[in-house]
């Protein structure tokens, strides 16, 4: 008999305004193995102050995290990585495979709109 493992999404508000200086940076991910996975990660992420935006791409094994690099390194992210497999007795790895500016990852411009999350308002939640 198998279990039905159901974990809940966190989300939280994106602040619109800590995108045009916050930095991008991307993963790899080792022992992302399925949807339950990827949202751990994800979740564990977002709880850490300064986290803006996290996408995760389970079939490629890469997270794209979008943070306030005033308020958290890049160390700091791969810990939570780290310690995400710790608090469900899994173990996942991740390497970063670069970095750039927010405004450019994301395709953000100045006037208030962006390109990749549809222009959504300030207080809109994470998908």
């Amino acid at each position: 008999m198998s279990t039905v493992i159901y974990v809940e999404p966190f989300d939280k508000p994106i602040d619109r305004e800590a995108l045009f200086t916050a930095t991008t940076a991307f993963f790899a991910v080792m022992n992302m193995e399925c949807s339950h996975c990827a949202l751990w990660i994800r979740n564990g992420l977002l709880k850490l102050d300064g986290v803006l935006l996290v996408d995760i791409f389970q079939q490629q094994a890469v997270a794209v995290v979008t943070f306030d690099p005033r308020k958290v390194a890049v160390g700091d992210l791969v810990k939570a990585i780290y310690r995400t497999g710790e608090e469900i007795c899994h173990f996942y790895g991740a390497e970063l495979l670069g970095q750039e500016p927010a405004v450019r990852a994301l395709h953000l411009d100045h006037a208030g709109q962006d390109h990749c999350y549809g222009g959504r308002d300030q207080d809109d939640h994470l998908p």
